[in-house]
């Protein structure tokens, strides 16, 4: 009876403990921020599973037409728990793994995995304070046109709740 008390007691106990039960994040994949309204501007990241991170931002050119620009950093990333790290081009940036946030900021209801920025900003931050959202998706900010994503969707995102 006391054998039965011991584990009835530990089994309860584990969700008490916040670092037991929560799962790995999936970070590898695809994060982009809502598009930007401003210039049409788009920034996304892509985090490869060697650690590799590509940062990517687009803009429109202000010519005649509708040309878009585009310029690449290449660095790499780690992580521990949810705390994420990029460092590219003499920069480091730190990023938290946000499994439901909310995403009233984008005009939406419901949550969706997230990267939010934590810490200082370091000047030539290409991330800046840009809340990073899961890909494909199609957020964007309040009144700014659907963005359309440039690359393939991944099997591991997760839909919108």
């Amino acid at each position: 009876m006391r054998y039965l008390f011991a584990a009835l007691l530990l089994l309860s106990a584990g969700p008490l403990n916040p670092g037991v039960g929560f799962a790995q994040p999936q970070l590898a994949g695809t994060w982009e921020a809502a598009q930007r309204a401003d210039n049409d501007e788009r920034l996304y990241i892509v985090l490869s599973d060697a650690g590799k991170a590509e940062i990517v931002v687009e803009y429109g050119l202000p010519t005649p037409g509708k040309q878009r620009a585009r310029t690449t950093a290449y660095g790499r990333w780690t992580h521990r728990g949810r705390d994420l790290q990029i460092t590219y081009a003499d920069v480091t940036d730190r990023l938290r793994y946000v499994p439901r946030e909310p995403l009233a900021a984008v005009g939406l209801n419901g949550t969706a995995p997230a990267l939010k920025p934590i810490g200082k900003r370091s000047p030539k931050s290409r991330l800046g304070s840009e809340v990073l959202w899961k890909a494909p998706h199609a957020y964007r900010m309040k009144g700014g046109p659907p963005s359309q994503p440039p690359y393939a969707p991944d099997a591991g995102s997760e839909p919108v709740k």
